[in-house]
Protein backbone atom coordinates (compact mmCIF):
# COMPACT_ATOMS: atom_id res chain seq x y z
CA UNK A 1 0.00 0.00 0.00
CA UNK A 2 1.26 3.49 -0.75
CA UNK A 3 0.25 7.07 -0.14
CA UNK A 4 1.28 10.24 -1.96
CA UNK A 5 3.92 12.34 -0.22
CA UNK A 6 2.00 15.41 0.93
CA UNK A 7 4.97 17.79 1.12
CA UNK A 8 7.69 17.25 -1.46
CA UNK A 9 11.28 18.18 -0.69
CA UNK A 10 12.48 21.43 -2.26
CA UNK A 11 12.90 20.92 -5.98
CA UNK A 12 16.54 22.03 -5.69
CA UNK A 13 17.12 19.07 -3.36
CA UNK A 14 15.39 16.72 -5.80
CA UNK A 15 17.70 17.97 -8.57
CA UNK A 16 20.68 16.95 -6.42
CA UNK A 17 19.53 13.31 -6.60
CA UNK A 18 18.82 13.39 -10.34
CA UNK A 19 15.49 15.06 -11.04
CA UNK A 20 15.41 17.24 -14.13
CA UNK A 21 13.80 20.60 -14.74
CA UNK A 22 11.25 18.81 -16.93
CA UNK A 23 10.10 16.90 -13.82
CA UNK A 24 9.18 20.05 -11.89
CA UNK A 25 5.50 20.05 -12.84
CA UNK A 26 4.92 16.30 -12.78
CA UNK A 27 7.06 15.21 -9.83
CA UNK A 28 4.87 13.19 -7.52
CA UNK A 29 6.37 10.92 -4.92
CA UNK A 30 4.93 8.18 -2.79
CA UNK A 31 5.64 6.81 0.65
CA UNK A 32 5.32 3.21 1.69
CA UNK A 33 2.54 2.34 4.11
CA UNK A 34 2.47 -1.24 5.34
CA UNK A 35 -0.55 -3.51 5.34
CA UNK A 36 -1.27 -7.17 6.09
CA UNK A 37 -0.25 -8.39 2.64
CA UNK A 38 2.92 -6.40 1.94
CA UNK A 39 6.24 -5.62 3.54
CA UNK A 40 6.44 -1.96 4.54
CA UNK A 41 4.23 -0.80 1.70
CA UNK A 42 5.58 -2.60 -1.35
CA UNK A 43 5.27 -6.18 -2.45
CA UNK A 44 7.59 -8.05 -4.78
CA UNK A 45 10.59 -6.81 -6.69
CA UNK A 46 11.28 -5.31 -10.07
CA UNK A 47 14.41 -4.38 -11.95
CA UNK A 48 15.74 -0.94 -12.70
CA UNK A 49 17.99 -1.15 -15.71
CA UNK A 50 20.66 0.78 -17.50
CA UNK A 51 21.51 -0.26 -21.04
CA UNK A 52 23.84 1.24 -23.60
CA UNK A 53 23.04 0.21 -27.17
CA UNK A 54 26.25 0.08 -29.20
CA UNK A 55 25.82 2.09 -32.38
CA UNK A 56 28.47 3.61 -34.66
CA UNK A 57 29.13 6.55 -32.32
CA UNK A 58 29.67 4.28 -29.32
CA UNK A 59 31.84 1.92 -31.41
CA UNK A 60 34.01 4.92 -32.28
CA UNK A 61 34.41 5.79 -28.59
CA UNK A 62 35.34 2.17 -27.83
CA UNK A 63 37.93 2.12 -30.61
CA UNK A 64 39.33 5.41 -29.26
CA UNK A 65 39.62 3.67 -25.87
CA UNK A 66 37.51 6.29 -24.11
CA UNK A 67 36.62 5.65 -20.48
CA UNK A 68 33.33 4.07 -19.47
CA UNK A 69 32.33 7.38 -17.86
CA UNK A 70 33.01 9.30 -21.07
CA UNK A 71 30.87 6.83 -23.02
CA UNK A 72 28.09 7.02 -20.46
CA UNK A 73 28.12 10.82 -20.42
CA UNK A 74 28.06 10.89 -24.23
CA UNK A 75 25.15 8.43 -24.36
CA UNK A 76 23.12 10.32 -21.75
CA UNK A 77 23.65 13.63 -23.54
CA UNK A 78 23.40 12.51 -27.17
CA UNK A 79 21.47 9.23 -27.18
CA UNK A 80 18.89 9.87 -24.44
CA UNK A 81 20.20 6.92 -22.46
CA UNK A 82 18.46 6.34 -19.13
CA UNK A 83 20.87 5.87 -16.26
CA UNK A 84 20.14 3.46 -13.45
CA UNK A 85 19.28 6.40 -11.18
CA UNK A 86 16.97 8.01 -13.77
CA UNK A 87 15.15 4.71 -14.34
CA UNK A 88 14.65 4.43 -10.57
CA UNK A 89 13.45 8.03 -10.27
CA UNK A 90 10.88 7.51 -13.01
CA UNK A 91 9.61 4.44 -11.15
CA UNK A 92 9.47 6.43 -7.90
CA UNK A 93 7.33 9.07 -9.63
CA UNK A 94 5.06 6.28 -10.90
CA UNK A 95 4.61 5.00 -7.36
CA UNK A 96 6.39 1.68 -7.87
CA UNK A 97 9.00 2.49 -5.23
CA UNK A 98 10.15 5.29 -2.94
CA UNK A 99 12.72 7.99 -3.54
CA UNK A 100 14.66 6.75 -0.51
CA UNK A 101 14.91 3.25 -1.98
CA UNK A 102 16.10 4.57 -5.35
CA UNK A 103 18.80 6.69 -3.73
CA UNK A 104 19.88 3.81 -1.49
CA UNK A 105 20.13 1.35 -4.38
CA UNK A 106 21.87 3.73 -6.80
CA UNK A 107 24.32 5.43 -4.45
CA UNK A 108 27.19 5.21 -6.94
CA UNK A 109 25.26 6.33 -10.02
Amino acid sequence: MKQPVETLPLFEDLVKVGFREEDRETAKLWRAVGCSSCANGYRGRFAILEALPVDEDIKRLIIERRSAMEMKNFAVKNKNMLTLRRCGLLNAMRGRTTLEEVVRMTMND
